[in-house]
């Protein structure tokens, strides 16, 4: 008896390759399933002598397919399920990773916000506080300007003078700086005029001789070139063993004090030749009735004499 062969269509056996790697598991084991059944139903028929056998084997075959198949599809299904679990997961990791990103973002932010708020903030207190230091600086540059009255100090050793200090005050008096006056410790006497030097020099004797001296009035030489008059009233200093080491000095600017009285004895010449001149005779008198000032022609008529 011949072996009647049932021609069917072959499955296509390649899977989309966009399919997901379960579906394409799937689709390879059903087609691997297909091609057992077939070739497994091919030696069987020529032992069947009746086509009623040849059906038997084709069931089994195909049953034996069914199996197979219905196996890739429970097999393919756990691992498509797991891959979407998987992926389920690192959806919700990456998800959660862009949350804490964006939280840190956000916190990150405010704290740069804060810090440049605060940087803000320290940068307007330092302006104001070196607005005001300004301020504060250039009144105390005003007030030193307005101070003509300074302290100074000489250092002595063995009875010479060898370093010099002198207080800010010294610029508004002198027109020098004290650092000018302890770079040289003869500043001071090279700003006396010639005619003043010997009375400073005289004065300057007695104190390191020992001897208290009174204040004198002399003029110094300013650094813009005005003439000033300073008075100068000097004080002995001994140390802890009651050695002389050095001596201080009060300066204290009086040119208009100066100024003044030279004008008023300017005045007093004037009005002296004025009244002497003045032909009738004319007197002053202060309150106890004392003759202050008279003229020549009353000296005539009383006989009074100066």
């Amino acid at each position: 008896m011949l072996l009647r062969r049932e021609h069917k269509a072959t499955p296509d056996t390649h899977p989309p390759a966009d399919a997901p790697l379960g579906v394409r598991w799937y689709v390879g084991a059903a087609a691997v399933a297909w091609s057992v059944a077939m070739g497994a139903s091919v030696p069987l028929a020529p032992i069947c002598g009746a086509g009623q056998k040849e059906e038997t084997y084709t069931l089994i075959g195909n049953a034996v397919l069914w199996v197979v198949g219905l196996l890739g599809i429970v097999l393919g299904g756990r691992r498509l399920k797991r891959q979407v679990q998987l992926r389920f997961e690192a959806e919700q990791e990456l998800r959660s990773a862009r949350d804490e990103l964006e939280t840190i973002g956000v916190r990150r932010t405010a704290e740069l916000r804060s810090v440049n708020a605060q940087l803000r903030g320290e940068i307007v207190d330092r302006k104001r506080a070196e607005d005001t230091f300004r301020q504060s600086e250039h009144r105390y540059r005003q007030l030193l300007e307005a101070v003509t009255t300074y302290v100074y100090s000489v250092r002595l050793e063995n009875g010479v003078p060898v370093s010099t200090r002198h207080g800010l005050g010294c610029l508004a008096a002198t027109g020098h700086t004290p650092e000018e006056f302890a770079s040289d410790v003869n500043l001071w006497f090279a700003m006396i005029p010639p005619d003043d030097r010997a009375l400073v020099s005289e004065h300057v004797a007695a104190v390191l001789a020992g001897n208290d001296v009174p204040p004198i009035e002399h003029r110094i030489a300013h650094k813009d070139g005005t003439v000033r008059w300073v008075r100068d009233t000097l004080v002995r200093h001994h140390n802890e063993a009651g050695v002389f080491d050095r001596y201080d000095g009060l300066v204290e600017d009086i040119t208009e004090r100066k100024r003044a009285e030279e004008a008023l004895q300017e005045a007093k010449a004037f009005s002296d030749i004025i009244i002497a001149s003045l032909p009738n005779p004319f007197y002053l008198l202060d309150s106890q009735r004392r003759f202050l000032r008279f003229n020549r022609a009353l000296e005539e008529v009383t006989g009074l004499s100066s």
